[in-house]
Order: structure tokens, then sequence, then C-alpha cells
């Protein structure tokens, strides 16, 4: 049996994973319960020719030396998996993980409109309060999700941050009143609080994070901020692609980033490329 044709199988019959395991026949995984194909059970020297055809030089020599081996590959046309090949006491190992080929929306997956939902109750809670408050809901990617499982090793239900909320507010008083809101109107997840702004970060991102049980009893994660942190985190050197790398930068270099964010918001409204084109130009000349 090829590795192909198993692959290809698996795919057909919608499943998650494939299991390949010395001693035992392939496993799927459809629909969470594995189910055993029907044949003898794989030798050492088949699993480890099927994992190391489909392995470039690079990746067999890594396989060859730590006796393991994380890659891709793709079946064009098809699907594209994640593949962990190891060595266990019974020989060769490999397990094929699928990757969503689409990155869909939950509203385009059918899912209800949640983010609308708990932010009118959100609103309605606040409101009462006498906070007036911009909420904007943060909507994770069902691939953004799977990816966050497999590095974090964690399963969907353990994940705090798939429906998020940002509140936004006048002034920094009023990011602890709020905070206190909804401590006191739901219950909170344990270890998700953090407190930002009397703690900035090391490059100066200000914001009170903490998680919630919500009100339709899922786990919500929320970001508490002033319109000031929030520019300053959109914007500044807390920019999600500047903040993640280790290299500092001043407070006088940050508005030299800000016509790379003004580029993206024209690209993303613009339909005449030419006018972008030129934006770029002026900018990185000026």
């Amino acid at each position: 049996m090829e590795i192909s044709d198993l692959l290809t199988k698996g795919v057909e019959l919608g499943c998650s994973d494939l299991h390949l395991s010395a001693g035992m026949p392939p496993c799927f995984r459809i629909d969470g319960d594995i189910k055993k194909i029907k044949t003898s059970p794989m030798e050492h020297k088949d699993v480890h020719s099927m994992v190391y055809d489909i392995m470039n030089d690079k990746q067999r020599k890594d396989f060859e030396e730590f006796l393991e081996c994380d890659f891709s590959f793709e079946i064009p046309n098809l699907a594209r998996l994640r593949v962990n090949a190891f060595n266990h006491n019974r020989g060769a190992g490999a397990v094929f993980r699928t990757i969503p080929s689409d990155i869909l929306s939950l509203e385009k997956l059918g899912a209800p409109n949640i983010f609308k939902e708990i932010s009118v109750k959100f609103e309605k809670v606040l409101k009462e309060k006498g906070i007036n408050a911009k909420i904007v809901g943060r909507e994770k990617t069902p691939f953004a999700i799977w990816r966050k499982m497999q590095s974090r090793r964690v399963s969907l239900e353990q994940l705090t941050d798939i429906i998020g909320f940002r509140i936004i507010v006048n002034n920094i008083e009023t990011c602890y009143q709020v905070l206190g809101i909804f401590h006191s109107n739901w219950s909170t997840i344990p270890g998700r609080f953090k407190d930002y702004i009397s703690t900035p970060k090391i490059n100066n991102y200000k914001s009170i994070h903490t998680a919630i049980i919500g009100p339709n009893k899922e786990r919500v994660e929320i970001q508490i901020r002033t319109q000031q942190m929030h520019e300053f985190a959109e914007r500044g050197i807390a920019s999600h692609w500047i903040y993640k790398s280790s290299e500092k930068v001043s407070h006088l270099a940050l508005k030299e980033y800000d016509w790379l964010r003004d580029l993206v918001e024209i690209i993303e409204k613009e339909k005449n490329i030419e006018h972008s084109l030129e934006f770029t130009k002026l900018q990185m000349f000026q």
C-alpha cells in the first residue's frame, strides 16, 4: 500500500488524522473516533519507507539524527498535511494531520452571530453603570484556532481566546471600573488576568487582559484600554508584527511606522493600485 493511496483515502473519508505505527494497521481519526483499516499490521520497514519517500534530504537527515521530524506535505489539488514522524519501541511511526485549505470566518461556517449577541449584552451592562465604551469583537479564523491548538497542544475547550473583545474607554480610571463590572457579573477564568496598565510591557504596551465565562457560558477574552493605548497598540511599537520581535524601537522611531499602517488601510479601501504605489514611493523617499 502506497502512502499516497492512504492519504487520498483519508481525505475522501473526511478524516482529521492518519496514524501509522509499526506493529499496527493504519488508523484514521474520523469525527474523533479512531478507525483501523482492515489489513495486516505494518512492519517497521513499511512505515519507515512511506515516511522516507515524502521527505526531502534535510528532513531525512534530521529524522536519522534526532529519530523524529516535523514537516508539512501537500497532495496537489487535494490536501495539505502536517506530519510528525518518530521512532518508538516498536519501530517507526507517523501522524498525518490535515491542515484546513480554506480560511473561513465563523459567519461563513454558519455559526450564530455570537459577537453581536455578546456585544449587545456587554454594552447594556456598561450603560447601566453609566459607562460609555466602544466594544469591538475580535474574531479568530478556524485556521488560526487550529494552529493555536497545535502549538499549545490543548483541546478546543481549553482555549480562552477564541472569542475576544476590546473595550475602549476614555480614561484609566474607567478601565478599572469596567474590569470590576465584568468580574462582578461573570465568573473569571483563573490565571488569565494581567494588568499591563500598572505594569506595562517592556515596549510600553498598556492594557488590562482578563477572561471570563460569558453571557452564553462561552469563554471570552477581554482587553480593556483607553483610546490612546489602543492607538499605540495598533500603530506603535506594540503592533503585532513589531512587539513579537526582540528588537527595541524608540519612541522617536514610532512615527516612522505610521505610513506602513496607513498603506495597509489604503490598500484595503483603494481600488486603484497606482494610487497605492504612488503613496508608497512618497513615504519611502521622504
